[in-house]
């Protein structure tokens, strides 16, 4: 059976539907999926840490801006220092009626959320040697 793939790497569920860019009139099926669920299951990314801006005093320690997979540029992630040690807090704005933070991104897959942390905070550790 010679069937095309989605250039595009997805992370798909079962149950739903993956158009290709390519040709938007393949669409691959649950069944298809479901053959394919060892090489689709995850979805990769390249973070690159492109600026550190290191930060003294307080609990924050830097600011950071990363690329993601040289076509997406998210600014304003920070290196924080918790009760727990460092952690990365993702950008976020105040709300003026509540006085509560809210996140302008936001990680819904975490093993991406746990690949952007450990590579900011290893960039970050990097820099402040």
């Amino acid at each position: 059976m010679n069937e095309k793939v989605a250039i595009n790497r997805v992370n798909a569920r079962e149950g739903e539907s993956t158009v290709s860019s390519e040709n938007s009139s393949l669409i691959l099926t649950t069944s298809v999926l479901t053959e394919r669920k060892e090489i689709m299951t995850t979805a990769t990314l390249n973070i690159k840490v492109i600026k550190v801006h290191p930060v003294t005093g307080g609990n924050l320690k830097a600011y950071i801006d990363i690329c993601i997979d040289d076509a997406l540029i998210i600014k304003g992630l920070r290196v924080m220092d918790g009760k727990n040690g460092l952690f990365v807090a993702l950008p976020s704005v105040k709300n003026k009626n509540d006085e509560k933070y809210y996140e302008t991104v936001s990680c819904t897959n975490q093993e991406v959320k746990d690949d952007l942390t450990s590579t900011v905070l290893v960039a970050y550790k990097n820099e402040v040697k």
